[in-house]
C-alpha cells in the first residue's frame, strides 16, 4: 500500500478493521523478512567480516555498519556494568528482609508482643481521651510562642562509584561459544611427533 492508502484507511475505516489489516500486513512483512534473512545469511556474514576489515566500498553501508557496531558496543558495555553492579549488590535483598521483620517487645507480664499488637492497644487507650473534653488550661507565656530549633548537620555519605575495567580480556570474548574443530590435520600431527 502507498502512503495515501494508509492515510485513507487510518482515518476513514473502522478502528478494529484497521487494526486487523495492519496486523495482517505486518505478519506478511515479517514472514517475508524472515525468509530473506535466512536466504541472505551467508552474504550478510561475509559483509560483516568485510566491514571489520574496512573493505566495504559503499558509504551508506559503511556508515550503517559503524552505527550498528556502536550500538552493539554500548549494549555490551551496559550489560557488563549491570552484571558487575548486580554482583556487588546481590546480597542486599537478604539484608532488607531481615531489617523489615517485626521487632519483638515485652509487656508487663514479660510475654512477647508484636509491634503491631502494641499499636492497637495504644489506639484503644487513646479513644477514651478523644471522646472526653480535657480540662487542661494552657499556660501562655513567651516559651509557648517561640520555637527554638537546634540544627545538627549530619555528614552526608555519598555513594562511591566503583572503578570498573570493562576492557579486560575476560570481557572481550564473554558469551561467545567456542568453535568445534571438526577437521583433523594428519599432516601437522605427524610433524609434531
Amino acid at each position: 500500500m502507498n502512503e495515501i492508502d494508509n492515510i485513507s484507511l487510518k482515518f476513514f475505516s473502522n478502528k478494529t478493521q484497521y487494526d486487523t489489516l495492519i496486523k495482517r500486513n505486518n505478519v506478511s512483512f515479517n514472514k517475508e523478512f524472515m525468509s530473506e534473512k535466512k536466504f541472505y545469511k551467508k552474504r550478510i556474514m561475509d559483509l560483516t567480516k568485510r566491514g571489520f576489515k574496512n573493505e566495504i566500498d559503499d558509504n551508506h553501508v559503511r556508515g550503517t555498519f559503524d552505527t550498528y557496531i556502536k550500538v552493539c558496543i554500548d549494549y555490551l558495555k551496559f550489560n557488563d556494568k549491570k552484571e558487575i553492579y548486580q554482583e556487588q549488590y546481590g546480597d542486599m535483598d537478604g539484608d532488607l528482609m531481615n531489617n523489615n521483620k517485626n521487632e519483638e517487645i515485652f509487656n508487663e507480664n514479660n510475654s512477647k508482643l508484636n509491634v503491631l499488637d502494641t499499636i492497637h492497644e495504644t489506639e484503644y487507650e487513646d479513644c477514651n481521651e478523644l471522646m472526653y473534653k480535657k480540662d487542661d488550661i494552657k499556660k501562655l507565656n513567651l516559651d509557648t510562642y517561640v520555637k527554638v530549633k537546634t540544627v545538627q548537620k549530619k555528614p552526608k555519605i555519598l555513594p562511591k562509584k566503583p572503578e570498573i575495567n570493562i576492557k579486560s580480556n575476560d570481557y572481550k570474548t564473554k558469551g561467545i561459544l567456542k568453535k568445534k574443530k571438526n577437521l583433523t590435520n594428519n599432516y601437522e600431527d605427524s610433524i609434531k611427533k
